[in-house]
């Protein structure tokens, strides 16, 4: 048995969570896995997902066993994936909030919601692009992360600001993304420009044009904006705000003298 877990322990990243599916695949039965972990080889940690025994394991493991594993569409997105690149920073003392985006109608295994990950976990299927022939933007346009032994996909910066925006609904919500689009200084035009050509949600759109235009990026100087979708009529951002005439959304008062 030693030879055979030694095996798989070569090929199991530390860090990450392995998927029965995958055990089975390195020929380990579910008897085989009950056996290891009767042996202090494996944690379990959910139905049909382990560890390894005496591995510190985060929610980015588990990730890792989403994409290679179950080969699920699930990616940290939003201000996670801004995160992870060095932007949207979180307070010490507050307990993290990690954001997983997703295609529609799939689902979170159970072993993910069930496990305490050590953070608050926040999953989105979500719908907020046209996928249509354009070769400029996937469907999924993602980034690699690499966390020691392991690697996952993240949302690139261009998409995660568009996901970011996505979840804003009140005044707090809208600050923090502020703050974060106020640094992203060197988004890419091209794919900007690809984004917004496929945007559906009228919200994101006008507030992302509000907040480029507000701390007077560059980039969107090189973006046509009547690829834009506006849609038409009025769009309340934040309750007890402030009508922006140009881009007709409500908007915290504070931002209604221009930049900063």
């Amino acid at each position: 048995m030693s030879s055979k877990i030694n095996r798989l322990l070569k090929k199991w990243p530390k860090g990450t969570v392995a998927l029965q599916s995958w055990l089975s695949e390195q020929g380990v039965t579910r008897q085989l896995a009950h056996e290891y972990r009767s042996s202090s080889w494996l944690t379990r940690v959910g139905h049909g997902a382990n560890v390894r025994a005496n591995d510190n394991v985060d929610w980015k493991g588990a990730v890792f066993a989403l994409q290679k594993h179950a080969n699920l569409p699930i990616w940290p997105g939003g201000q996670t994936a801004l995160s992870l690149q060095g932007y949207a920073h979180y307070l010490p003392f507050q307990r993290e909030t990690v954001f997983l985006f997703a295609a529609p109608r799939t689902r979170l295994p159970a072993w993910v919601k069930q496990h305490d990950w050590g953070v608050q976990l926040r999953f989105r299927p979500m719908n907020l692009f046209t996928v249509g022939d354009s070769n400029q933007v996937n469907q999924i346009d993602l980034a690699a992360a690499k966390f020691g032994d392991f690697n996952i996909s993240i949302s690139s910066l261009e998409r995660a600001t568009f996901e970011l925006l996505y979840l804003v609904s009140d005044r707090s919500s809208f600050s923090n993304a502020a703050d974060v689009i106020e640094g992203l200084v060197n988004l890419r035009p091209a794919v900007m420009e690809a984004y917004l050509n496929v945007c559906k949600s009228v919200k994101v759109t006008r507030l992302l044009l509000f907040l480029a235009d507000h701390y007077q990026h560059v980039w969107l100087e090189k973006i046509n904006r009547d690829c834009a979708n506006l849609g038409s009529g009025k769009r309340q951002i934040v309750k007890d705000g402030i009508l922006d005439k140009k881009y007709q959304i409500t908007v915290p008062h504070e931002f209604q003298h221009g930049p900063r």
